[in-house]
């Protein structure tokens, strides 16, 4: 039975080390099967009808879409005979019951949720083709001036937490491998349109949410950069995958072929979003004209719960690669994993802990490699 191996995955995606498990779908679908030098795109005369597939991000539009809609304005998903129609979501977890449910045939949503989901419901027809982020953008964004700079300063804080995010579950372990005495810290559930201002107007200390979404939001409250600490849960002992493409097996199982051309739309899409990130942020732009190439969106209309533009951002969260205050002992030139720096993201992958983060004890370091190990070989999630 053949595979696809590594030296495939890095020949047809060698800018982006994070497609380094671009997973089968299980026994069934043929293609699961197929040697990667099979996925080559077919002539336009072998596709002659489109299929259509609509997919479902984990959030609204902002910088991670772009490796959507770069291959969707571009034409990549046309020429493998498909047209992909992509649609906003509210949260990973929306995203994985849009999919099982067949109102979407693909998705972006987050693999740790998509391990829950499965585990309370063990027939969800959905399965993880495609890891996007070998480490996950889990972090805590807090304030220097409230005299926080690592993770054990989070006692006797009060930390503001949307309860729907995804980093909000990964809150306990985050505190148990970091010696945090968690009832010392007042967690505090919030809403997202309001973890920004509040943590700019001083109401919390800290925010649990995505790196790159917080800190921009953050710094676009005025807050200025040196005063913003940045502590990824990844920094920290939180070794862990994040988001992924899912599919609904039913339609992975149908349409084997769709799904492959899928697969190499979005790899030239996102190889393209790498290498000229100016570009594919403009795809963004044309999709709200609220937004400008500096980040800041259009002020909300009175009256708008969201208080902020969903999308805002778009160039600092598609290019940012670097960011002021960190933690203490990080270099303020350290490239942040995100589209600039996913090019490398193997080097990230593979990387040890700071000599300045704080060491948990030896099982409880291990402890968040082995968290998913058996859930994932029992739910044959990533085969």
């Amino acid at each position: 039975m053949s595979t696809i191996s590594r030296r495939d995955i890095l020949r047809y995606g060698r800018r982006a080390a994070m497609v380094a498990a671009a997973a089968r779908l299980g026994a069934g679908p043929a293609w699961a099967q197929t040697p990667a030098a099979e996925l080559q795109a077919p002539s336009a005369a072998q596709n002659p009808v489109e299929t259509a597939l609509r997919f479902t991000l984990e959030w609204k539009f902002e910088g991670p879409a772009a490796m959507l809609l770069v291959p969707q304005d571009r034409g990549y998903f046309r020429q493998e005979g498909l047209e992909v129609a992509v649609d906003e979501g509210t949260s990973s977890l929306d995203s994985i019951t849009r999919i099982a449910s067949g109102s979407h045939d693909l998705g972006l949503a987050d693999i740790n949720m998509l391990v829950k989901y499965r585990d309370q419901h063990p027939t969800a027809p959905v399965k993880a083709i495609f890891m996007l982020f070998n480490r996950p953008a889990y972090a805590i964004v807090a304030r220097k001036s409230r005299g926080i700079t690592e993770p054990k300063h989070l006692e006797g804080k009060k930390l503001g937490a949307p309860p729907a995010g995804t980093t909000f579950g990964e809150w306990p372990l985050f505190a148990r491998l970091n010696d945090i005495d968690a009832s010392k810290v007042t967690v505090e559930q919030i809403g997202i349109p309001v973890r920004a201002p509040m943590l700019a107007a001083g109401q919390i200390d800290a925010a649990l949410g995505y790196s790159f979404r917080v800190y921009v939001d953050l710094k676009d409250r005025g807050v200025p950069v040196e005063d913003i600490v940045l502590l990824q849960m990844a920094d920290y002992g939180l070794w862990l995958y994040g988001s992924a493409i899912l599919v609904n097996s039913k339609v992975a199982t149908e349409k084997p072929e769709a799904i492959k051309g899928f697969v190499r739309a979005f790899l030239h899409g996102m190889r393209d979003t790498i290498r000229n990130p100016n570009a594919a942020v403009d795809t963004l732009l044309r999709r709200d004209d609220s937004l400008n190439k500096e980040g800041r969106g259009r002020a909300p209309a009175h009256g708008d719960p969201r208080q902020h533009s969903h999308a805002r951002g778009a160039r600092q969260r598609l290019r940012r690669g670097r960011h002021g205050a960190t933690r203490a002992g990080d270099h303020p030139d350290r490239a942040d994993l995100h589209l600039q720096g996913q090019a490398q993201a193997g080097r990230y992958f593979r990387r040890r802990l700071p000599a300045t983060a704080p060491r948990a004890p030896a099982e409880l370091a291990s402890m968040s490699r082995k968290k998913w190990a058996p859930v994932f070989a029992k739910k044959d999630m990533l085969k």
